[in-house]
């Protein structure tokens, strides 16, 4: 007889620590990350296969792939100057792809600026999930130069953000 009481106590002692238990997980939130209203912790990328130079009255066609996570904004920096007092336009072409490989007919933006002599002129956009969605990858895959043939560009880089949250 004291084996079978004893099993009683123990099996009821279990199953009160079992309802305890899941009683208090009810009451805690489970742990995330979380990001605060900037995006940040985020994710940085940069493009490191467009042309350095571009000529004027020219027009660069390599291509740099920029992943985009689903339900993600992005934000994005491109950086040039002129390596003379022009003030050219330049112009950099961004295009969406479902693929990687096919891009949009259309370019989803074309981020343009006039050149402000050597200092370095800084252009900077960004795009909602919603501008963003259905998209798996941008690519940044047109670069040109307005200005006469003696006129160069120098691009100093494309960066992008994305929010981890």
């Amino acid at each position: 007889m004291k084996y079978a009481k004893r099993m009683k106590q123990v099996i009821l002692t279990g199953i009160m620590a079992v309802g305890l238990a899941a009683g208090l997980a009810g009451l805690m939130e489970p742990a995330t990350a979380r990001a605060d209203s900037q995006g940040m912790p985020s994710t940085v990328g940069s493009a490191t296969n467009l042309p350095s130079v571009v000529i004027g009255s020219t027009a660069s066609n390599q291509t740099s792939v920029i992943t985009v996570r689903a339900n993600r904004g992005l934000a994005l920096s491109w950086q040039f100057n002129a390596t003379n007092t022009a003030t050219a336009t330049q112009s950099l072409y961004i295009y969406g792809s479902v693929d990687g490989t096919n891009l949009a007919t259309q370019p989803l933006s074309i981020l343009s600026a006039a050149a402000n002599g050597t200092n370095t002129v800084t252009v900077v956009t960004n795009w909602s999930r919603a501008a963003l969605e259905g998209y798996q990858y941008l690519n940044a895959s047109t670069l040109t130069n307005a200005g006469a043939a003696s006129v160069t560009s120098t691009n100093k880089g494309l960066t992008w953000t994305i929010p981890n949250n």
